[in-house]
């Protein structure tokens, strides 16, 4: 007979590079993705900064537009710096005083002055309720007088 021995083979087991790429693919992955919450959180920070200075830049001069264009059409004689305000929820203008915010729409500015509170609608260029202002001793709330 054949004396002829076959041994069996010592193969390798294949590795499988699908299972040895997943963990570095994960990995990677994870890495991105951290690096990306990282980039974005520091470009929102610095976004949040600049737009707080531009918009109270923008707010400064939006108030003195609103002032400019109401001496325009209304006689102020008083020299006091005035608070300018944006209404924006009117509703809850109107439950402190139904009668001063009557007409009064979102988007119209409130000018307070010490002796008097004006309601201007700038879109139109039209004053919309003026009342003088009652009360004003320290730390009491005032708001413009029912008439």
């Amino acid at each position: 007979m054949n004396n002829w021995k076959v041994e069996p083979s010592r193969r390798r087991p294949v590795s499988n590079n699908k299972k040895t790429l997943r963990p570095n693919l994960t990995y990677v992955l994870l890495a991105l993705s951290l690096f990306a919450a990282v980039f974005f959180f520091i470009l929102y920070q610095g976004e949040k900064k600049d737009g707080s200075s531009l918009s109270e830049q923008n707010k400064q001069d939006i108030s003195s537009q609103v002032l400019t264009d109401l001496k325009k059409i209304f006689y102020i004689k008083t020299t006091d710096q005035p608070t300018v305000a944006a209404i924006d929820d009117i509703e809850k203008l109107r439950e402190t005083n139904p009668q001063f915010y009557d007409g009064v729409n979102n988007g119209d500015y409130l000018i307070l002055y010490p002796q008097r509170a004006i309601v201007y609608r700038h879109s139109e260029n039209i004053v919309v309720n003026v009342a003088p202002i009652v009360g004003g001793a320290a730390g009491e709330d005032v708001s413009p007088s029912e008439q």
